[in-house]
């Protein structure tokens, strides 16, 4: 991509970048605007339309008012005259008022006169039973104050109402007051289109099935063109009993669209102009220049004349830059002709060196070559002889070369236990040559494993004997008998193991246990209560040849180093692992888990 491009694409992604935050900024802040006002406008439609119910309440209550202050009312309440029944309480006087219910009640509570008009039967009938339940139950509609007024909706079963009570006095509005007066009209669908005629709002008002937050106003908007806002209704005695809605298109909304719409074409617009503006620049005092200045460089290194002047480019920096390329030029002949020779005398020098280290890399592997061949070759001209001093040593032991003494007994055990250690180290150099060559091959094959573990313990002994070290062996309960697995491998394990404990033990006891670790595997482990090994040591006593100090060494008369070495590699051929812990008596726990190939073969499997 030429610079040009790269320049104008920066631009422009940067000036989209911006664009596209102050977008979502300004469209938050908008939004969250235009959010508030039209819950603002849903609040003032929901509180004219609350203010028109109550106004129809408050009419109500003017004409329940004008009756209850009337002598001729305050004398039926008290003598039930039929006559002001007949007179003032026909169906003329519901239907004139649009009342749905009138009722007289003293102020016991008792209805001492009352009726409900039926829209449906075009006549009065008695009041209903839901109307008459709440009359009975509750006394705030018994008023006995003068004065006293209510005035709201009341819902009971099955009737939504506009309801205004007035205590019963004289018309100078004197007591005492001898009980109270209740009309009522329903909030039917008529009186909701009324309403919302007056308001000129999309309104409605339904019965309210579980009150909550009466306070808060609920909004549901359907899709961009409508909202319907909603909130609970208090009944006249100040109780949640009406869920009143309002549905308006949203305008508020799409002006808000159309803000954020022209609010983002023009940025669009000045975006576009900036990065018009910004590139023409460029081009004018950046981009022609360096153009101008490439091609005379190009010229110059594609014609190999270093010259010591370019024309200058550009104003300012440019130019500068002009004068430095030039002055570059100057510098790289002599430069160039300084790294020849400097690459001469370094070729001559590598190859030298590269030499020097071939010579020493056949040296190594000479010596290593040789190093193999003579651990092979004393491991198995070792074995021999070792092995015909230990069959000798039996036999004498046997008394087959003549009566032996217990002084001689002594001798040829110590003769025998100095040649079995002789050939495990053999073996050691042995597994050593094969571990260099990568040689070492597992050979699996069933046997007993306590027979095993109780043979290389009694070769041991003599050894533990020497330092009067208590040698023990212990097998777990659920330890079966036979095993698959490389014998010569588990022998050496153990061996070196146990040698190794014995070594640096100088007095208390070497232990052997052997137990089930799972289903496929075993555990070895060798106990010693000797001096222990530092936890940085640990890694290192695998390595071959490792020696600790030369103290140590001297007094646990060690070796060479090859036995723990040998036990990490035959552990890591059978797929196996070692760690090592502090023992309880102070020394060191060896933990040896091996697999035994295809799982335990139990005891009772021939």
């Amino acid at each position: 991509m030429s610079l040009r491009k790269s320049i104008v694409t920066t631009v422009t992604l940067s000036l989209v970048t911006l664009i596209a935050i102050l977008y979502a900024v300004t469209k938050g802040n908008l939004a969250e605007s235009f959010d508030m006002l039209e819950r603002a406008a849903a609040r003032e439609d929901l509180s004219r339309l609350a203010r028109a119910i109550q106004s129809q309440a408050d009419a109500l209550d003017t004409l329940v008012r004008d009756w209850a202050t009337w002598d001729d009312t305050y004398d039926f309440i008290e003598n039930g005259s039929p006559a002001f029944a007949e007179s003032n309480l026909g169906d003329v006087t519901l239907t004139n008022a649009n009342l749905r219910i009138i009722a007289f009640i003293d102020n016991a509570g008792r209805l001492r006169y009352g009726k409900a008009w039926d829209e449906a039967r075009g006549e009065s009938g008695p009041l209903p039973e839901a109307f008459l339940q709440r009359l009975g139950s509750d006394e705030r509609l018994r008023l006995k104050t003068p004065g006293q007024g209510l005035a709201g909706t009341l819902v009971v079963p099955g009737l939504e109402l506009i309801i205004a009570a007035r205590p019963i006095v004289t018309s100078e509005n004197e007591g005492p007051v001898r009980g109270t007066l209740i009309m009522a009209r329903d909030l039917d669908e008529s009186m909701v289109t009324s309403i919302a005629r007056i308001t000129a709002l999309d309104i409605d008002v339904e019965p309210l099935e579980a009150p909550g937050n009466d306070g808060a106003i609920s909004l549901d908007v359907a899709g961009a063109d409508t909202i319907t806002a909603s909130r609970q209704y208090r009944d006249a005695f100040g109780e949640p009993s009406l869920l009143l809605k309002v549905s308006s298109p949203r305008s508020i909304y799409r002006a808000g669209q159309e803000s954020l719409r022209f609010f983002l074409v023009s940025l669009i617009i000045v975006g576009a102009v900036l990065v018009i503006l910004v590139v023409l620049l460029l081009d004018r005092l950046v981009l022609l220049p360096l153009k101008r200045l490439n091609r005379a460089v190009v010229g110059f290194v594609e014609s190999g004349e270093y010259q010591s002047s370019i024309k200058m480019v550009g104003y300012g920096e440019l130019a500068q830059f002009s004068r430095s390329i030039g002055q570059l030029f100057s510098d790289i002949k002599s430069t160039r002709t300084e790294l020849e020779t400097a690459n001469s005398r370094l070729e001559r020098s590598v190859k030298e060196r590269t030499d020097e280290l071939v010579e020493a890399r056949d040296a190594a592997i000479d010596a290593l070559k040789t190093k193999e061949r003579l651990l092979a070759n004393v491991g198995h001209d070792s074995r021999t002889p070792l092995n015909t001093i230990v069959l000798r040593a039996e036999l004498m032991k046997t008394g087959r070369y003549g009566p032996v003494t217990a002084q001689q007994s002594t001798a040829l055990d110590s003769i025998v236990a100095s040649v079995n250690q002789l050939n495990l180290f053999t073996t050691n150099l042995l597994y050593e040559a094969q571990s260099d060559r990568d040689e070492i091959s597992v050979r699996n094959e069933t046997f007993d494993i306590e027979n095993e573990l109780r043979r290389i313990v009694d070769m041991m002994e003599p050894l533990a004997d020497r330092k009067q070290l208590e040698l023990t062996l212990n097998l777990g309960p659920d330890l079966p008998r036979d095993i698959h697995l490389d014998r010569q491998a588990f022998q050496q394990i153990v061996s070196n193991l146990v040698d190794n404990a014995i070594k640096f033990t100088d007095q208390g006891r070497v232990s052997v246990h052997v137990e089930r670790h799972d289903p496929e595997h075993l555990n070895v482990i060798v106990k010693d209560s000797g001096r222990g090994i530092p936890v940085p040591l640990r890694e290192l006593v695998f390595d071959a040849f490792w020696q600790a100090d030369g103290s140590v060494t001297r007094e646990a008369n060690r070796g060479v180093g090859l036995g723990l070495s040998i036990v990490r590699t035959l552990v890591d051929r059978l797929h196996g692992r070692i760690e090592i812990r502090d023992s309880s008596d102070g020394g060191t726990e060896f933990i040896v888990t091996l697999p035994t190939g295809v799982g335990f073969i139990d005891a009772d499997v021939e």
